[in-house]
Protein backbone atom coordinates (compact mmCIF):
# COMPACT_ATOMS: atom_id res chain seq x y z
CA UNK A 1 0.00 0.00 0.00
CA UNK A 2 1.25 3.43 -0.82
CA UNK A 3 1.82 6.10 1.85
CA UNK A 4 -1.15 8.41 2.27
CA UNK A 5 -3.48 5.96 0.53
CA UNK A 6 -7.23 5.98 1.09
CA UNK A 7 -7.02 3.80 4.22
CA UNK A 8 -4.10 5.60 5.87
CA UNK A 9 -4.89 7.44 9.08
CA UNK A 10 -2.65 9.51 11.30
CA UNK A 11 0.98 8.42 11.16
CA UNK A 12 0.17 5.92 8.40
CA UNK A 13 -2.06 3.72 10.59
CA UNK A 14 -5.03 2.00 9.05
CA UNK A 15 -8.52 3.41 9.64
CA UNK A 16 -10.16 0.02 9.08
CA UNK A 17 -11.85 -1.49 12.11
CA UNK A 18 -12.15 -5.24 12.64
CA UNK A 19 -15.50 -6.61 11.62
CA UNK A 20 -17.11 -8.25 14.66
CA UNK A 21 -20.60 -8.56 13.22
CA UNK A 22 -19.76 -11.57 11.03
CA UNK A 23 -19.12 -14.09 13.86
CA UNK A 24 -22.31 -12.97 15.61
CA UNK A 25 -24.36 -13.45 12.45
CA UNK A 26 -22.76 -16.84 11.92
CA UNK A 27 -23.58 -17.86 15.50
CA UNK A 28 -27.16 -16.60 15.18
CA UNK A 29 -27.65 -18.42 11.87
CA UNK A 30 -26.27 -21.63 13.34
CA UNK A 31 -28.55 -21.34 16.35
CA UNK A 32 -31.61 -20.83 14.16
CA UNK A 33 -30.64 -23.69 11.86
CA UNK A 34 -30.06 -26.16 14.69
CA UNK A 35 -33.25 -25.05 16.46
CA UNK A 36 -35.27 -25.67 13.32
CA UNK A 37 -33.61 -29.07 12.94
CA UNK A 38 -34.62 -29.90 16.53
CA UNK A 39 -38.21 -28.92 15.72
CA UNK A 40 -38.26 -31.11 12.61
CA UNK A 41 -36.78 -34.08 14.49
CA UNK A 42 -39.32 -33.64 17.29
CA UNK A 43 -42.26 -33.47 14.89
CA UNK A 44 -40.95 -36.51 13.03
CA UNK A 45 -40.69 -38.47 16.28
CA UNK A 46 -44.24 -37.50 17.25
CA UNK A 47 -45.66 -38.40 13.82
CA UNK A 48 -43.77 -41.69 13.74
CA UNK A 49 -45.06 -42.55 17.21
CA UNK A 50 -48.68 -41.68 16.39
CA UNK A 51 -48.69 -43.55 13.06
CA UNK A 52 -46.91 -46.66 14.29
CA UNK A 53 -46.98 -48.38 17.60
CA UNK A 54 -44.49 -50.34 19.59
CA UNK A 55 -43.10 -50.94 23.01
CA UNK A 56 -41.09 -47.71 23.01
CA UNK A 57 -43.97 -45.47 21.89
CA UNK A 58 -44.26 -43.50 25.14
CA UNK A 59 -40.52 -42.84 25.19
CA UNK A 60 -40.52 -41.65 21.56
CA UNK A 61 -43.52 -39.42 22.23
CA UNK A 62 -41.86 -37.80 25.23
CA UNK A 63 -38.60 -37.36 23.30
CA UNK A 64 -40.50 -35.77 20.40
CA UNK A 65 -42.28 -33.33 22.70
CA UNK A 66 -38.98 -32.45 24.40
CA UNK A 67 -37.27 -31.87 21.04
CA UNK A 68 -40.11 -29.61 19.90
CA UNK A 69 -40.06 -27.70 23.19
CA UNK A 70 -36.28 -27.25 23.09
CA UNK A 71 -36.25 -26.13 19.46
CA UNK A 72 -39.15 -23.73 19.95
CA UNK A 73 -37.61 -22.36 23.13
CA UNK A 74 -34.29 -21.71 21.42
CA UNK A 75 -36.01 -19.95 18.53
CA UNK A 76 -38.06 -17.83 20.94
CA UNK A 77 -34.98 -16.84 22.94
CA UNK A 78 -33.06 -16.05 19.75
CA UNK A 79 -35.89 -13.83 18.51
CA UNK A 80 -35.90 -11.96 21.82
CA UNK A 81 -32.12 -11.53 21.67
CA UNK A 82 -32.30 -10.24 18.09
CA UNK A 83 -34.71 -7.44 19.04
CA UNK A 84 -32.35 -5.97 21.63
Amino acid sequence: MWPGGPWAGAAGQSKLQPVTDHPRRLHRSGTVLLSMAMLVIGVALIVQTVVGSGSAAPVRLVMGVLFVAAGAGRLWLESRRATR
